[in-house]
């Protein structure tokens, strides 16, 4: 829980900002730090008592909602925001419409909360508030299911995702009329399909259906989202000649469709097989448009290497991509399944794993990523293949053969990922990109509770960890700058996420300058006029408050211009305003001692626009009305 201390540093952090706009104005920064002798004004005090006597704007009432979100108090930034909304919907940004949902969300008002995120996700502007991070992936850390219901005594491997089933391969006999491998002693293995019932028990295991070659081998499919094409891999038949020359087995790879009748058909070899070298292993990209196999093709780096094939259509292409050096080695790349994040896994038996054949990952849409090891307990100090991953309950699949001594051995193994998420970050200043020692960093979840919270040391970073999949807001704040937040949304696997806030420098303000405590907004007047108009009374009514709140209060009313126009112009221009300045705070119930007015013309500007170099924002800058407590 944090402290009384901070909370009111909190507050006074707030209450002395000012515009955005002069913020981006490095030269503007105060050389060396001054006191602020205006301290005692609690400026979220003058603003709401500038709203009881019936003067509103939008920046009042978005300031005012700003305090209380700051600080925690969405009940009421619900009640100034929604003021805000309601009566100037023009005026309403992203982050007015994001911090309004969040404080309608935590007091309890969900479809209003519901409302103004739908709002706030169609707005300009919406996706540049939430900001972003940089994600990178850590290995994974999984609990392993052993006893899955559907290994059995003969070499079972290969595990694929179909549907909600999951088809494997099985050397199991089937018949009484088995073909029996000469190397193993076991029959050719063939495709089963799991079925499971609501609770995820195995309550059946069935060997496809279909017009399957009925000797030789079938083995790792893969199949489209759809449920409706297969790729799988076969055997190549050889004819007596070949065999008697070159008996070697070859692999292929077929594609199928499944029939109206729940069988497969329509087989059709690739185009890009051949009986000179295996193509196997075939694995679908995550959007359909590239299958990836393992070949001993010309052109490899080793004995088997990754590739992939471009889909065209219900074909490919006959001219496959070798994925490169950094994937394949000299030795032995083979069974790879890419995720739903583009993450591709595949086993080598060439790295420095801690077994045989090892699992690996990459992100293949990141150029930089790295090969990253699976730690145990998926890679052991046995063969490891065959892993395939559902990103959606983080549960998958893989093959070994630790409980056995060779493939007679592989067995499938399930497991269920740990899910953790590191999370680190810094904060900055905007404008020099330096790090800002003592920065007080809250962290908020979904609910809006505070569940990390760190004042900065002089390297102003902050880590933590957090659970998966979650909603998260950031929020860093630092005496001089104002408040800014940012929103992420932690990884589904296992990541290290980094965060950085920029704050924006906003104590400008001279010690004794009230109109830039206040936030005071340019007052405007009419062209060649000095009449007091209808917005500027809103801005006025602050420093009359002020002055009423506190009568010992007495100020120097200081007028400018901006550049542009003759100097004898501008100053009598700028003492007009000065005067009608002073004489609506008279007419508003203010001592007339307690004010003087004196117009400066554009002898003091702000920014140094004689080149004509400055745009209408930095003129406006110049175009000032300034309101000093007398010393």
């Amino acid at each position: 829980m944090k402290s009384q201390n901070i909370k009111t540093l909190l507050v006074l952090i707030f209450v002395s900002l000012s515009t955005g706009t002069w913020a981006q104005k490095n030269k503007l920064r105060k050389a060396e730090k001054q006191s602020d002798n205006l301290a005692y004004i609690d400026a979220r005090d003058i603003y709401l008592k500038v709203v009881e006597k019936g003067y509103t704007s939008a920046q009042v009432y978005e300031n005012l909602g700003d305090t209380y979100y700051w600080n925690s108090d969405y009940v009421n930034a619900a009640k100034w925001y929604g003021s805000l909304i309601d009566q100037f919907p023009d005026q309403v940004n992203a982050a007015v419409l994001y911090r309004a949902a969040q404080s309608n969300k935590s007091s309890g008002n969900l479809q209003r909360a519901n409302e103004l995120l739908s709002r706030f996700n169609d707005i300009d502007g919406a996706g540049a508030y939430l900001g972003s991070s940089k994600v990178d992936l850590l290995p994974f850390e999984v609990t392993l299911k052993e006893d899955l219901g559907f290994n059995s005594t003969y070499s079972d491997f290969g595990p694929a995702f179909a549907g909600q089933t999951i088809v494997f391969s099985s050397t199991r006999p089937t018949g009484d009329d088995v073909q029996l491998h000469n190397w193993t002693n076991q029959p050719f293995s063939k495709l089963y399909q799991t079925d499971f019932d609501q609770q995820g028990n195995v309550i059946g295991v069935n060997q496809l259906r279909g017009a399957f070659e009925p000797t030789g081998y079938h083995s790792t499919a893969t199949f489209t989202a759809d449920g409706k094409v297969m790729y799988f891999t076969q055997s190549q038949s050889l004819s007596k000649d070949q065999a008697k020359t070159d008996p070697t087995m070859r692999l292929k790879l077929v594609r199928a469709e499944l029939m109206e009748n729940g069988a497969w058909g329509n087989f059709r070899d690739l185009s890009l097989n051949d009986n000179t070298y295996s193509s196997a292993h075939p694995a679908l990209s995550s959007d359909e448009t590239k299958l990836y196999f393992v070949s001993d093709r010309p052109g490899g780096l080793g004995g088997s290497d990754l590739w992939y094939a471009v889909i065209l259509g219900d074909s490919i292409s006959a001219e496959p991509v070798n994925m490169g050096s950094e994937m394949n080695t000299a030795g032995r790349e083979t069974f790879p399944f890419v995720d739903a994040n583009n993450t591709l896994y595949f086993a080598s038996d060439s790295y420095a794993g801690i077994g045989g054949l090892d699992i690996y990952s990459i992100d293949l849409s990141d150029e930089r990523a790295k090969l990253a090891h699976l730690s145990e307990p998926v890679n052991s100090s046995m063969d490891d293949f065959g892993l395939i991953y559902n990103l959606e309950n983080q549960e998958g699949y893989f093959t070994s053969n630790r409980g056995g001594a060779d493939s007679q051995g592989d067995e499938i193994f399930g497991f269920k990922a740990v899910c953790k998420i590191l999370l680190s970050g810094n904060v900055y200043d905007q404008e020099t990109n330096k790090e800002i020692p003592g920065a007080y960093v809250q962290v908020f979840d979904g609910d809006n509770s505070v569940v990390q919270e760190f004042v900065l040391g002089s390297d102003a970073i902050f880590s933590f960890e957090h659970k998966c999949d979650q909603d998260l807001r950031i929020v860093a704040t630092a005496p001089g700058y104002e408040p800014n937040e940012v929103i992420v949304h932690t990884p589904s696997i296992s990541a290290e996420q980094n965060v950085s806030i920029p704050l924006t420098f906003t104590d400008l303000c001279r010690p004794n300058d009230l109109g830039c405590k206040l936030n005071l907004q340019p007052i405007y007047f009419d062209f060649d006029r000095y009449s007091i108009r209808k917005d500027a009374t809103v801005e006025l009514a602050k420093i009359l408050v002020a002055m009423q709140e506190h009568q010992e209060i007495i100020i120097n009313i200081e007028s400018h211009t901006d550049q542009r126009g003759s100097d004898d112009y501008n100053e009598i221009l700028s003492s007009k305003r000065a005067a009608a300045t002073r004489s609506w705070l008279i007419e508003n119930g203010i001592a007339a001692e307690r004010l003087t007015a004196k117009g400066f013309g554009a002898s003091q500007p702000l920014i140094d626009c004689n080149q004509d170099n400055c745009s209408e924002e930095e003129h406006q800058l110049n175009r000032r009305s300034v309101f000093l407590v007398q010393q």
